[in-house]
């Protein structure tokens, strides 16, 4: 099959487009992970400066809420990096469904080193049993800061709702490829819709169709 060419968005890009079944090597791909995991979270309502004043009126607690894919930890984490440049201290801890326990370790080093006023971000709260949560809600207490992200509503207040759209991985999918928007969301509408609206998956299924040669590549003259 042999790719499209896309019209460079900056003077001075080139496409470069792979031969009939045959794609790019992994450090040519655009989609790599490392490309688009350092990117910032993208608001489609609201703002930050709408989050920060919001986070105030909720006394610091609040739960990042949105489906898979749409970026909870991505804002989790800058929120993170706020509050250490305001000088707080911030613990975040990560939970997943392979390992969504939280070890007797990890809890006695979490009280250790953490002092009231402190910040505990809490990512995939939503996969902790109900002792888990309780341990960690008790501890938020003493926290100056105290968020979550979670799948769904309940946990905490709602502090956000994370949500994606075509229009947003198009912007993405332009940066990565350095093509014009029009372009981008050619590439980026039938992903977005497999994948109900989850980026994650949906730059990954790019990932693969540009490493077989589905989509062209592009490249920045050095």
């Amino acid at each position: 099959m042999t790719s499209t060419t896309t019209t460079p968005r900056e003077s001075g890009s080139r496409t470069i487009t792979a031969p009939p079944g045959r794609g790019c090597l992994a450090r040519d791909n655009p989609f790599a992970s490392h490309r688009w995991t350092g990117m910032r979270y993208q608001f489609l309502t609201g703002d930050w400066e709408k989050l920060l004043a919001q986070l105030k009126v909720q006394q610091g607690r609040g739960a990042i809420v949105g489906s898979k894919g749409t970026g909870k930890t991505t804002l989790l984490r800058e929120i993170a990096q706020h509050l250490e440049s305001r000088g707080a201290a911030a613990h975040l801890l990560s939970f997943r469904s392979e390992a969504h326990r939280l070890t007797p370790r990890t809890l006695a080093t979490l009280r250790s080193d953490f002092r009231p006023g402190d910040g505990l971000l809490v990512d995939g709260a939503e996969q902790l049993g109900r002792r888990d949560w309780w341990r960690l809600k008790s501890l938020g207490g003493m926290a100056g800061y105290f968020l979550i992200t979670s799948h769904r509503p309940g946990l905490l207040p709602t502090l956000h709702q994370a949500t994606t759209s075509s229009e947003l991985l198009a912007d993405i999918v332009a940066r990565l490829l350095g093509c014009d928007l029009e372009t981008a969301r050619s590439i980026a509408a039938a992903p977005f819709h497999e994948h109900d609206g989850n980026l994650r998956l949906a730059l990954r299924e790019l990932y693969d169709r540009c490493a077989s040669g589905q989509l062209p590549l592009a490249r920045q003259r050095s």
